[in-house]
């Protein structure tokens, strides 16, 4: 089992990404945040300009934020309103298969 302690702004992303398909969120998921200018950190979505990428194991990448007052992405409200930033039309857990 898995234990997550998600920040109150970035709780509907990690909803998001851990209830559906590991693969569905990589690529449909993450992918679209990718093509905002996203990245995803241990703190939350971070602006990949603002951020520093290392190689990290199964060729994913790991960023970390140097920048001291980063700029941070909404604080959505829901599931279904993080989706619609996304551009990703909302689908249920269930649903979601890559």
């Amino acid at each position: 089992m898995d234990i997550f302690m998600p920040m109150p702004h970035d709780y509907y992303r990690q909803l998001a990404i851990r209830t559906g398909d590991r693969e569905y969120s990589k690529k449909y998921i993450a992918g679209a945040w990718r093509r905002k200018g996203w990245v995803g950190t241990e703190d939350g979505l971070r602006l990949e300009n603002e951020c520093t990428g290392k190689p990290g194991t199964n060729g994913t990448m790991t960023w970390e934020c140097n920048k001291p007052n980063p700029q941070l992405p909404p604080a959505w409200k829901s599931e279904r309103e993080f989706f619609d930033w996304l551009g990703v039309p909302f689908k249920l857990p269930k649903h979601r298969i890559g």
